[in-house]
């Protein structure tokens, strides 16, 4: 399952992380982000070990969305060594993600 980031366990979860972490921003009342969750959960099983996956709640965390330049929902995110180093707004397909995700785990 992906991990929950919140403001107080950024730092660790992402910032610190040896793996790279795709993180999706996305709140209950979105109807595309519901629909993506599981595509998430997917890319964590099928590169288990190699990325780390997280989801932040925008609605329980509306202050990490604006410091992350969160313009609408979904949002993805993936980190490398503690910087962004590719964004996405919008859902992708399953395919979509996994071609997204594979420049930094099959390297």
């Amino acid at each position: 399952m992906c991990v929950t980031i919140r403001k107080d366990n950024f730092e660790e979860e992402v910032i610190r992380s040896v793996q790279p972490v795709l993180v999706g921003l996305w709140a209950p009342w979105c109807q595309p982000c519901k629909e993506f969750i599981p595509d998430l959960d997917y890319v964590e099983k099928r590169y288990n070990g190699k990325i780390k996956v997280g989801k932040i709640n925008i609605d329980s965390s509306p202050q990490m969305a604006v410091s992350l330049g969160v313009e609408c929902i979904p949002f993805l995110l993936i980190f490398k060594r503690g910087k962004v180093v590719r964004r996405n707004i919008g859902a992708l397909p399953r395919h979509e993600l996994v071609e997204f995700v594979r420049p930094y785990v099959e390297r």
